[in-house]
């Protein structure tokens, strides 16, 4: 649906684009259509569009999370997962592929942290 929104705010046509209805599930996947001439153009991220040497050009940011139910918050495997992800050797991994920003990873939010 962003994409479609992206293209509709440029005045392009879906029909324009070599490969626009394979739809694939992955964005190591769009980013092999792409390599393999399968398709034009797709919405991905740059550590795929790098391990592909294709140009990536950032249209927005994302902020991805990791959905924990509240009766499992304090949670032993839970707890661990959050010092994994607040750990400074993990964060300086993360950091060091293309288009990635660690320096919320672990912090926790609300929903109405994210969206209000």
């Amino acid at each position: 649906m962003l994409f479609d929104q992206l293209l509709d705010a440029e005045s392009i046509k879906p029909d324009e684009i070599d490969g626009y209805n394979n739809e694939e599930f992955t964005h190591m996947a769009v980013a092999a259509m792409i390599a393999s001439g399968a398709a034009d153009v797709g919405f991905g991220i740059a550590p795929m569009a790098s391990k592909f040497n294709l140009t990536f050009i950032p249209l927005v940011w994302e902020h991805y999370c990791l959905a924990i139910p509240n009766s499992l918050s304090e949670d032993e495997i839970t707890t661990h997962i959050k010092e994994l992800l607040s750990d400074a050797p993990f964060k300086s991994t993360l950091s060091s592929f293309p288009g990635y920003d660690s320096s919320h990873s672990g912090d926790s939010v609300t929903f109405k942290d994210i969206f209000c």
